[in-house]
């Protein structure tokens, strides 16, 4: 008699997390288990085998999307020929709307090989300023949203969030030489979301400034001495996280302190406004968008 096993152990037989396995059984009608009266999943040895089969395809390269409903034996074909073939669209004709697409199909189903390939190809085809505003920010709010909603777990936002800060690192290493103020760029202690920061560090560069990234994490009176011993103009300060506004308030009034008057201090990210009283105090400018901070940055 054909076996019957639960999500947890077919998560376990697979290896695709059971979050990915809802996913690909709601969005794409992938598998249709039977359901106890419980409303717990059973999944037939036959499901499992078919499961095993999409998961190999997908770490080719294949997106979910494209596959999810193929037969049995087509899928057995294209995971014997190991590499992407005719089903999969060929990333040189995609904008940046299908790649966001193709790289959350990928972080849903746990596909390591599938972000990175996605994100690579972003970073190598795509403008810095078009792959942060029209790939990376829209990639990172769909990831959100669907963590939000239960249908990611943080394991699959960290796998987004990977890949780009590795891509956004190596573009600021290999962006175009800067002779232009330098720009001095992190976030606070107790705040270890970075990628806002070193996304305006990329805008930067991209500018024609001199950007010194530092990182997440750091203490205000850090981040101005790192200021103050290059002579930089701009302190960047990104604001995702903020635990405890008073240590947040502190950390910006030693910042000031430590950079003096002349250096202007900029506050982004998704959790600025709660500084904002802090920034008229220490009179720092608040940034709504990245391309605000374009804007200041050429002026």
């Amino acid at each position: 008699m054909d076996g019957i096993h639960t999500i947890r152990a077919i998560s376990n037989r697979t290896g695709i997390s059971v979050h990915t396995i809802r996913a690909w059984e709601r969005r794409y009608g992938a598998v249709a288990p039977a359901r106890s009266a419980s409303n717990r999943r059973f999944y037939t040895d036959a499901e499992l085998h078919r499961l095993q089969l999409l998961n190999a395809v997908v770490e080719s390269g294949h997106t979910i999307s494209a596959v999810a409903r193929l037969t049995d034996e087509d899928l057995e074909a294209l995971s014997a020929r190991g590499t992407v073939g005719l089903v999969a669209s060929p990333l040189a004709g995609l904008g940046p709307e299908a790649l966001v697409d193709l790289a959350f199909e990928a972080v849903a189903a746990s596909s390591v090989h599938g972000v990175s390939r996605a994100v690579d190809h972003a970073a190598r085809r795509l403008s810095s300023s078009v792959f942060i505003t029209g790939f990376a920010t829209p990639l990172l709010q769909r990831v959100g949203t669907a963590w939000r909603r239960g249908e990611v777990a943080p394991a699959h936002e960290r796998l987004a969030t990977g890949a780009l800060r590795s891509a956004l690192g190596q573009m600021l290493e290999s962006g175009r030489p800067a002779v232009g103020p330098w720009i001095v760029l992190g976030s606070l202690a107790g705040d270890q979301h970075e990628l806002g920061a070193l996304m305006v560090a990329v805008t930067a560069q991209a500018e024609g400034w001199r950007s010194a990234y530092l990182g997440s994490g750091l203490p205000g009176a850090d981040l101005g001495r790192a200021a103050r011993e290059v002579g930089a103009r701009m302190v960047g300060v990104s604001v995702t996280c903020v635990p405890d506004i008073g240590a947040a308030s502190l950390e910006l009034a030693d910042l000031r302190a430590t950079v003096g008057d002349q250096v202007v201090i900029v506050l982004g990210g998704a959790e600025a406004g709660r500084l904002a009283d802090t920034a008229a105090r220490i009179s720092a400018v608040m940034f709504a968008d990245l391309a605000a901070v374009r804007a200041a940055l050429r002026a």
